[in-house]
Formats: structure tokens, C-alpha cells, sequence
């Protein structure tokens, strides 16, 4: 099983993010999301990828979305090491694209 969440970028709160009837504090997935919102594709972290060392033992699935000087943002997937990858990219590419198209709808 895995759990899917949304990290907003660039409004410096430090908090917790809704997952799958759980949080994670955000500053254990903001590094690796720092890194795939410049870019616009899937990335994955598995176990010693992700840079704290506190989430070794998970893996992330992350993608970005939005418009830069609009909204961005990181949907993912958080799950254990030994889950279903091509599900995981599947779907957070979907989303990220349906949250493109949202961020283009309200930013248009």
C-alpha cells in the first residue's frame, strides 16, 4: 500500500501534509521536492535516494505540477520499498496532470 500527497512549494511553512490517512512532516519530503519542481517529469527516490536519513526505508514517487509564477507544486506517492512502481508512476503522472490542468483553469 502506498500513500498519495501534495507538497505547495514557495509558501515557507513548516508543517505537516495530509497522506493517506496519515501526515508526514514536511521537511523530511521537501528536499527531493525541491529538486523534481524544476523539472517536468516523474522522478523516484528509492530508500537511500531520499536525502534525509529518516526516510531510508521509503521510497517516493513525485512529480511536479502548476505554472512557475502562478502555482507549483509536488504530488507523490509514499509507500515501501517493494511496491508497485508502475502503478505509483501511473498515477502521480495522471494527477500531475489533472493539477496542470487545474492551476491552468484558475490561472487563465
Amino acid at each position: 500500500m502506498f500513500a498519495p500527497f501534495g507538497i505547495p512549494l514557495g509558501k515557507g511553512e513548516v508543517g505537516h501534509e495530509v497522506v493517506g490517512g496519515g501526515t508526514v512532516p514536511v521537511p523530511f519530503v521537501t528536499g527531493d521536492a525541491d529538486d523534481v519542481a524544476g523539472t517536468d517529469r516523474v522522478q523516484v527516490f528509492i530508500g537511500g535516494e531520499n536525502r534525509p536519513a529518516e526516510m531510508r526505508e521509503v521510497s517516493l514517487v513525485l512529480a511536479p505540477y502548476g505554472r512557475p509564477g502562478r502555482a507549483i507544486g509536488v504530488v507523490g506517492v509514499l509507500g515501501p520499498t517493494r511496491m508497485s512502481y508502475s502503478q505509483a508512476i501511473g498515477t502521480v503522472s495522471f494527477v500531475s496532470g489533472l493539477m496542470n490542468e487545474l492551476v491552468d483553469h484558475l490561472y487563465a
